[in-house]
Order: structure tokens, then C-alpha cells, then sequence
């Protein structure tokens, strides 16, 4: 088993192997979020794990990707699958080990390194939180109590892969060949140099490799990571750690950046939205006017065919009538008609009268006051 995550799909894309140390580095989980994409998700697919564990936070990534799985899913423990690598099967459909294949589970732990009270007492709510975690998937996949996993944690408990079965974290033994990673020989080299790792151990079982402490605080560090750390803008005294947590800063921005985006994209829609229901309002608006005008038209029309055919006005001063009342609601023409004595325009008779210019006039044509002062006749 390699010292380092390899993963690998077959040529059909329906098998995925995942061999080694499940590092905390961002690009573990990305490995193998691409290799899931390129599987069909609606096809079965199977997982081939020999572990040693590594980090619970890309263990548990893993599990989300895994359950998202639309397709059959079954894994297949071929070798050893211990601490966070234990995570994992509780993501599929069905769970085969190898009767021989030896299990691990236990409380996660961090290795403190230099730092101060406040940043020992972080990493003690992290292991907490990690723990409650772990237990509750623990109990989630295997049907066991609460109780039970948490004394199984703290004491380091180990069982074979029989053993898994009968406790609720397999479903059924199965001998099988194992598989093996078979990554192109340049790739092992480059891998071996990036983790510091000889390149005869490659092929080999090991446990993972710890890195040592120097008494100046700096460790010994793999080339890529220092390629990492410049580019990050990173000084020498700063660590691996260090070029995590600033990935992770600058992953936790871009997610806000998208998020605002998303914001602001949904503002702008929200916004073309009113801007469209505003517009149609107006519109409406605009026809009711229209209507409105339409009606007052049609209306005073009425009103003056009426008054003409009750001889209070001639046919010929209909125009002046309407120009008169243009900007008026019909209402006040109504009532000024009305006011027009009715048959005062009839023919037959040399005192026919015109519409009214003067004061005089409306006193010979008898037109009461108001309809005069409608007319504006002073």
C-alpha cells in the first residue's frame, strides 16, 4: 500500500481504486471528484479501498461523493481500512471485505506542534466536534448504540474483516484478487519525490510517514509544497499548514464571491422582473386612458346629438360645442345643455338664436347664468 492517495478508474469507468493515505491536501478530494466524473452516474459502480487512513475531513468529502452516486454502489475492502478510511462505507449500497482484511477504528488525534493556549484549545474543540462527528456515522452504518462505538473509539478497536460483518459495518465476506494501482512509472517517481518517499517503499506495505520536528520549528519540507508556498506568497518559516489554511482562505473568498455574485445576479433578475411588471402596468395604464378618452368622446358626442335633436342647439354650432368642452368631463357639458332651454333653437322663427357671445346675448337667448359662465361669456 502506497504511502500517498492513489486513485484510479478503469477503462470501462465503472471501477475506482483509492490506495494509500487519505491526505488533508485540497487536491485529494478534487483527484477524486474528477475521476467520479468521468464515471456514468447512473451506472453501477465499485470502490476498491486498502487504507491506512489519514485525514477525517477528506475521508468524510469522499463519503458525500460516493453517496451522490446515482448508480449501485459497492465497496470492496481488499486490504486494510482503518481510522478515517472507516468512514467510507457508510456511503454504499453494499459493503463486501475480504474476511482477512483487518479494520480499525478509533478517536481522531492532531499533532500539536508548536502553539500557543488558545490555538491548543482550537484544536481541542476540532478534535471534540471531529469525534461526535465519527461516532454519529459510526452508529449511522453499523446499527450500533451510541454507547458502544464511543467505548469501541476510545479503547482503539480493531477487527477483521468477519468481524465487520457481524458487527454492522460489512455486508458479506467474499475472497477476491486484490487490484492493484498500477500508476505509469514517471508518475511514481514524481509522486515519490513530492512526499519524500523512496521510491523502492513505493510497491510495498508502510505506514504512513510522520514528518519530523527540527528544533528551529521549520520541517522538512517536499518541493512542491515550497513551489506552493511561493506562490501563495508565503515566507520560508511558513509550513504546509500554513499553504492549507491559505488555500482555504482564498477558497472560502471565492465561495463569498460567488455567492455575491449569485446575489446580485438574482437582484438584477428581480429588478428586469418589476421593471417588466411596471412596464406592463403602464401600459395598461395608457389603455385606460385611451379608453377613458375614448368613452368622453363618445359621451359628449351623445350628449351633443341630444341636445340637438331637443332644439337647445343648432346642428352647425356642434364643433364650437365640443371645442368649447375638449379639456371639460362630459358631466359639465351635460349640465350646460341642460341649462339651454329646450326647443330655444327650433326652426321656424327670425329669433332663432346663436350660440350666445355676450352677456347680452345670453340674456336675449334666455340661457340661465351658468351655462354663460361655463362658456366663459362675460
Amino acid at each position: 500500500m502506497n504511502d500517498f492517495l492513489t486513485i484510479e478508474t478503469t477503462a470501462k469507468g465503472t471501477e475506482l481504486l483509492l490506495e494509500g493515505f487519505f491526505g488533508y491536501w485540497p487536491i485529494v478530494k478534487e483527484e477524486v471528484m474528477y475521476s467520479l466524473e468521468q464515471v456514468d452516474p447512473d451506472e453501477p459502480l465499485d470502490v476498491y479501498v486498502d487504507s491506512m487512513g489519514g485525514d477525517p475531513d477528506t475521508a468524510i468529502a469522499i463519503r458525500r461523493m460516493i453517496s451522490a452516486h446515482r448508480g449501485r454502489t459497492t465497496l470492496y475492502v481488499q486490504g486494510d481500512i482503518m481510522s478515517a478510511a472507516t468512514l467510507l462505507p457508510g456511503a454504499f449500497d453494499e459493503v463486501v471485505t475480504d474476511p482477512f482484511s483487518v479494520w480499525l477504528i478509533h478517536n481522531p488525534s492532531i499533532e500539536p506542534g508548536w502553539v500557543d493556549d488558545e490555538e491548543a484549545t482550537a484544536m481541542a474543540e476540532w478534535i471534540r466536534i471531529k469525534k461526535e462527528q465519527m461516532a454519529d456515522m459510526y452508529v449511522k452504518d453499523s446499527g450500533q448504540e451510541m454507547e458502544t462505538v464511543l467505548l469501541w473509539m476510545k479503547s482503539t478497536k480493531v477487527f477483521s474483516g468477519t468481524e465487520a460483518v457481524e458487527l454492522g459495518f460489512a455486508d458479506r465476506t467474499q475472497e477476491f484478487s486484490e487490484k492493484r494501482v498500477e500508476a505509469p512509472a514517471d508518475d511514481m517517481r514524481v509522486a515519490a519525490a513530492a512526499y519524500n518517499i523512496p521510491a523502492e517503499d513505493l510497491n510495498g506495505r508502510t505506514s504512513p510517514r510522520q514528518t519530523k520536528t527540527k528544533a528551529n520549528n521549520t520541517m522538512s519540507q517536499p518541493s512542491w509544497i515550497n513551489k506552493m508556498k511561493a506562490a501563495l506568497g508565503l515566507g520560508d518559516d511558513k509550513d504546509e499548514a500554513d499553504a492549507v489554511l491559505t488555500i482555504k482562505e482564498l477558497r472560502s473568498k471565492a465561495d463569498q464571491k460567488e455567492k455575491l455574485q449569485e446575489d446580485y445576479d438574482a437582484l438584477v433578475a428581480k429588478n428586469k422582473e418589476l421593471e417588466d411588471k411596471l412596464s406592463d402596468i403602464e401600459a395598461e395604464q395608457v389603455t385606460a386612458e385611451q379608453e377613458e378618452e375614448q368613452q368622453q368622446a363618445a359621451d359628449k358626442e351623445a350628449a351633443i346629438q341630444a341636445a340637438i335633436k331637443s332644439f337647445r342647439i343648432t346642428a352647425s354650432q356642434k364643433d364650437e360645442w365640443l371645442d368649447d368642452y375638449s379639456d371639460k368631463p362630459v358631466e359639465k357639458l351635460k349640465a350646460a345643455l341642460e341649462r339651454i332651454p329646450e326647443g330655444a333653437c327650433k326652426p321656424g322663427g327670425s329669433d332663432q338664436p346663436e350660440k350666445p357671445k355676450t352677456r347680452a346675448s345670453v340674456q336675449a337667448a334666455g340661457i340661465n347664468d351658468q351655462v354663460a359662465k361655463d362658456l366663459g361669456i362675460k
